[in-house]
């Protein structure tokens, strides 16, 4: 009898040291590959004599990808003013005759091809409405570079 009560609560102690914490959000998640429980946003802390132990994520964070390869890695190009308003200067100090700037908005759309003529090209951008644009600058041989602009 002893045993069996020593065996209980042995049982019941262990089902006590689950991890406990108070959160703004969370919840329970099902699909064909199985459950899970998630929580977001545990709103505090706690400290001990040596320093202060977070007890989740309380900083916010944004994860984003903008890629830039780097294949026409000999060309020296600037864009200015970035952000910009009105136009976008593209000045490329070692410039080569065949380059070409491709220019999409966020969601990939084209929105204009661009023939750089000269070490220097303007683009205006008045028309565009105020978002983030990735400009592809190529050559014929299919080598590009890609940026980021702002338009404000």
């Amino acid at each position: 009898m002893k045993f069996l009560l020593l065996i209980f609560t042995g049982l019941l102690s262990m089902s006590t040291l689950a991890q406990q914490a108070n959160v703004a959000s969370g919840g329970n998640a099902t699909g064909t590959g199985g459950s899970f429980s998630y929580s977001v946003g545990q709103v505090f802390y706690s400290s001990d004599t040596e320093g202060t132990i977070n007890e989740g994520v309380q900083q916010p964070y944004e994860i984003y990808t903008v890629s830039v390869e780097e294949s026409l890695v000999e060309l020296e190009l600037n864009l200015y003013p970035n952000p910009t308003l009105h136009e976008l200067s593209i000045e490329i100090t070692n410039f080569k005759s065949d380059l070409t700037a491709t220019i999409y908005n966020s969601g990939g759309l084209l929105l204009e091809n661009v023939k750089l003529i000269s070490p220097r090209t303007l683009v205006s951008v008045d028309n565009w409405p105020a978002s983030t644009y990735y400009i592809h600058v190529g050559d014929a041989s299919g080598n590009s570079s890609k940026y980021k602009v702002i338009k404000n």
